[in-house]
């Protein structure tokens, strides 16, 4: 029972020692480099990794910008004057 606990604790520590970094070093695949992320949802605690080649941050950046200028830009028949 002793060398159970034993090799119990000794897990437990290794545990806790290891890297809790938010973004792994890229891999390379077919699709090119792939980046990985440790993140959290919206409205939950629970972190999950999320992975995604570099064509698809590209374009997802690119995705958000244009949502933005389209926000940005005033509606037809609104004065941009108050």
């Amino acid at each position: 029972m002793k060398p159970f606990v034993v090799v119990l604790m000794a897990f437990s520590l290794a545990s806790c020692a290891s890297s809790m970094t938010n973004e792994a070093e890229p891999v390379a695949s077919a699709a090119g480099k792939v980046h990985c992320k440790r993140e959290a949802q919206t409205g939950s605690h629970v972190r999950v990794t999320r992975c995604r080649t570099e064509d698809e941050m590209n374009r997802d950046r690119d995705e958000a910008r244009v949502m933005r200028q389209v926000r940005s830009e005033p509606r037809s028949g609104q004065s941009t004057m108050h």
